[in-house]
């Protein structure tokens, strides 16, 4: 289901010209390689909670965001919110925009 939502992320952001027709095709090539493992998440659950408080965001999406800080990995997401809600925090330096993904 990963792969679906990345790749459905990607297109929306070509469709709206946020990214070039070449990166969305990249994304979809990379993205198998990208995912070659699902996580469980209940380890997970204490951590995004507090995230969720500390940046006021919903909990869902800060799922990604604990994942990303325990196994100290980037996040790179179309969420212009996201970002912006991680922009003044610990986590600036691990969020990416899918606008600016290079792989």
């Amino acid at each position: 289901m990963v792969v679906v939502e990345v790749s459905n992320a990607a297109w929306k952001a070509y469709r709206r010209g946020l990214i070039a027709a070449e990166q969305q095709a990249l994304i979809a090539a990379d993205v198998v390689q990208v995912f070659d493992r699902l996580e469980p998440l209940s380890h997970l659950s204490v951590r995004a909670s507090a995230i969720a408080r500390e940046i006021d965001y919903p909990v869902y999406d800060c799922f990604y965001l604990a994942l990303s800080e325990a196994k100290d990995a980037s996040l790179v997401t179309s969420d212009e919110r996201l970002l912006a809600k991680t922009n003044d925090t610990a986590f600036a330096a691990r969020t990416t925009s899918l606008r600016a993904y290079k792989p």
